[in-house]
């Protein structure tokens, strides 16, 4: 160790980054994320700034001890060196600064603008395996290769394999055909013939990325937990633009790997950002702003006895899962989303893992080369054509830009799916606390269908004015919103109709999350009507209990669970046209409910 030391200090500081960089790209990095790294926390112990670098970047975790003591100790004279440097009061001036002149006569820099893939060579060097990264764009309608100096962290899972030029460049819809296939077998999105062709265009436009304004999120939820909601995000991320899956990750980690390969995120079980969200509030932050393309996220970063601005570039696809919807805090997120509702069911194949889809992956990077401009057209044609508006033009647009490459047909039936979620989106958190209000209200439990319900919802919406009276809504809507709110499908097909399993338990948590009760899952907290119009009250002590922690006495709840089967059964009569609702319902209660 003492050897390496005093080599070290031997050296050029270019020879010493030379040096750590080819120790860094043995590990997926470069010297130069390293130095930033280790400036955040110089003055901290040895084990701490390992700790801070293997967090970043996990293969650390595997180098063997010499290298370690190579990396920390090239990092500590480096940052050694540039001390020394900064505190000089008096530098040379270098011969390298130009004139105003001498500036405007360089060749400009265009490679930013370059649409390009990166390709990952494991090599021997030395002795040694050595990651190399290699740039392939077209120019002049040519491919053209070339050594990549920057390192970038790559999920090399996902990466284009080095022949992915030889790939047939087959036309969109044959892509799409292929593609929307193999989602279908994989995952079991159940009779929603949309999600698929969603999920499929999503995988398409993560290859364009650049093409755009903004990137829908992918929000993959079910009511429930085993519905294959991780099996859905992983086909879409594995089949999408240096895709890559986590479960559990650091605010840096983030920041530098997607601004690094503008990567397609996938976040499996982001329940954690609900139940703390002031724990995550940075990656919160992040995700409101990075569906939005040049809004970067900045971080201050130590050089020498200054602090710099690092932008990271967070913009790009992601894709969560979850069983809990968004809380109310978080609606601002929701509505970044693309909601894909699973239900549970039996795919045709089993076990996606990234090798599997190599093949098609590398026929749309392919692609990217060759249709770039042409999506990038007819983005803009859309844009400008105000087909949609607000939100749903953002989160739309880009799947529309694949789909109208594709066929008339794709593209009408994502534009009429984009169509009705626009309706529904304005009013979307009024008209689902409609429902949980009716299904609660009137103790609509058990094994329900949605066509049996529809008139009675139709007819609440209109009295809480969130319905025009010339206006109606279909049995699909309510069919939709039940699903959405993460209730059940029952396996029966009675009167072929769809039904539903409506719990009590699941009824109350939605009444607690859209603020209709007080506490979760306690259903004594909302005034009711009974059938003569009389109110059953809450305890005015404390926040409504009584010493017993309970809201109503034991021998009032026979009475109201009887009410409760009372008006599941006059509702259902009533909307099978068999008794007149009218004359049966009971009175509103003004006094406590705007119903």
């Amino acid at each position: 160790m003492v050897d390496k030391t005093s080599e070290n200090k031997s050296l050029s500081v270019s020879k010493l980054e030379s040096k750590l960089n080819e120790l860094a790209m043995l590990y997926g990095a470069s010297a130069g994320e390293f130095m930033d790294l280790h400036s955040e926390c110089f003055d901290s112990s040895e084990d701490h700034k390992w700790s801070r670098l293997c967090g970043v970047f996990p293969e650390l975790e595997t180098a063997h001890q010499g290298d370690k003591n190579n990396i920390l100790e090239l990092l500590a004279e480096l940052h050694q060196r540039k001390q020394k440097k900064g505190k000089r009061t008096a530098p040379k001036e270098e011969k390298s600064i130009l004139t105003v002149d001498e500036i405007k006569s360089l060749e400009d820099d265009n490679g930013k603008g370059i649409i390009a893939n990166y390709v990952i060579y494991k090599k021997v060097f030395d002795g040694r395996p050595v990651r190399f990264t290699v740039k392939v764009h077209l120019e002049d309608g040519k491919i053209k290769e070339e050594v990549e100096p920057e390192q970038h962290s790559i999920p090399e899972q996902t990466a284009p394999t080095v022949n992915f030029c030889d790939a047939d460049c087959d036309s969109p819809k044959e892509i799409y055909n292929e593609l929307k296939r193999i989602h279908q077998d994989y995952a079991a999105f159940g009779t929603d013939r949309i999600y698929p062709t969603l999920t499929s265009l999503g995988s398409m436009a993560s290859y364009y990325r650049e093409a755009f304004y903004t990137f829908p999120y992918f929000d993959i939820i079910s009511g429930e937990p085993e519905c294959g909601k991780t099996t859905a995000m992983k086909i879409l991320v594995f089949t999408s633009y240096y895709g890559t899956v986590a479960s559990s990750v650091s605010e840096a980690l983030l920041f530098r790997e997607i601004d690094s390969s503008h990567c397609f995120y996938g976040l499996d079980n982001i329940e954690r950002l609900f139940a703390r969200p002031q724990d995550y509030a940075g990656i919160i932050d992040w995700l409101l702003s990075s569906y939005s393309r040049d809004i970067p996220c900045k971080r201050l970063a130590k050089v020498g006895d200054n602090f710099e601005v690092v932008s990271f570039d967070g913009y790009g696809e992601k894709a969560f899962t979850h069983i809990t919807d968004f809380p109310v805090s978080l609606s601002t997120l929701k509505s970044r989303c693309i909601q894909i509702v699973m239900q549970k069911g039996k795919p045709t194949k089993f076990y996606p893992t990234p090798d599997k889809f190599a093949g098609i992956r590398d026929k749309m990077y392919h692609a990217r080369l060759r249709e770039y401009q042409r999506v990038k057209d007819t983005y803009e044609e859309l844009v400008r054509s105000n087909v949609l508006i607000g939100r749903t033009g953002d989160l739309y647009y880009p799947l529309l830009s694949i789909a109208k490459l594709i066929s008339e047909d794709v593209y009408k039936e994502v534009l009429n799916y984009a169509k009705e979620t626009e309706r529904e989106r304005t009013e979307v958190d009024e008209w689902n606390r409609e429902l949980i209000n009716l299904l609660y209200d009137e103790g609509i439990y058990g094994s329900i269908s949605p066509k049996d319900i529809r008139r009675t919802y139709q007819d609440r919406l209109r009295d809480a004015g969130l319905l025009k009276e010339e206006k109606v809504i279909y049995t699909r809507t309510v069919t939709n919103k039940l699903k959405k709110l993460g209730f059940k499908r029952d396996s029966k097909t009675t009167d072929n109709k769809t039904w539903f399993l409506i719990d009590e338990k699941t009824v109350s948590q939605r009444a607690y999350e859209y603020g209709i009760l007080n506490t979760p899952q306690n259903a004594n907290l909302v005034t009711l009507s009974n059938s003569n119009g009389e109110e059953k009250k809450p305890k005015e002590e404390g926040a409504g209990k009584n010493s017993n922690n309970e809201t109503s006495s034991e021998e009032n709840e026979p009475n109201k669970n009887e009410e409760k089967k009372k008006l599941t059964k006059l509702d259902k009569l009533a909307n099978t046209g068999v008794l007149d609702k009218e004359k049966q319902k009971p009175e509103k209660n003004n006094s406590s409910c705007k119903y």
